[in-house]
């Protein structure tokens, strides 16, 4: 029942487009309105079209919670509070587990070639003076750092540095070189 037909009933019986059109603000400010060209058939079959679209849009993105919920229903079956912290903790602990792994190997220490584990030894023979190699200190600028402090070790400390850097830069790795460096680095130990 339309308690409106009683006071007016001509807003039952009409449709908005016929009962405004005689007022001179009635769609004026929406020149292309959809209800101004409803008497065109094509365009009313768009217009109808475009609101059935946007009705199945609005349906499907609101229910989607309702199948989603169904969804995980028949995936899952019942959803318990044990089952839920299943699937939270089994992710968590994969996750966890890779970290571990990363920092485990993070923490494993190299096995240092000869070249540099006399260069090693070196540096903590000249710790005792406070010339040990800083971390990530190239080895020329170690070496230059040494004979600025210790003048008789310069020559030492020179040979020790171009012969470190053609084993590890220059691709020479014959044993000439490898001899020269290792004699260097015990005349350095020698003197220090």
């Amino acid at each position: 029942m339309d308690p409106t037909a009683a006071v007016a009933p001509e807003r039952v019986e009409q449709s908005a487009d016929q009962l405004l059109a005689d007022e001179p603000g009635f769609l004026s400010e929406t020149p292309l309105s959809p209800v101004r060209f409803g008497r065109i058939g094509w365009v009313n079959e768009m217009r109808l079209r475009i609101e059935a679209l946007n009705y199945s849009w609005h349906r499907w993105v609101i229910s989607f919670h309702l199948r989603q919920g169904s969804l995980l229903e028949q995936w899952f079956g019942d959803l318990t509070l044990w089952k839920l912290a299943l699937a939270l903790a089994l992710p968590f602990s994969l996750i966890l587990g890779w970290v571990a792994i990363g920092l485990l190997r993070q923490r494993r220490p190299r096995t240092l070639d000869p070249v540099d584990r006399s260069l090693q030894r070196l540096s903590r023979k000249l710790a005792a003076s406070g010339l040990e190699r800083r971390t990530g200190e190239p080895v020329g600028y170690y070496a230059e750092r040494v004979a600025g402090a210790r003048p008789e070790l310069a020559a030492l400390m020179s040979a020790v540095a171009g012969h470190y850097e053609q084993l590890r830069y220059a691709g020479r790795d014959d044993s000439r070189v490898q001899r020269a460096y290792r004699e260097a680095v015990r005349a350095c130990m020698r003197n220090a």
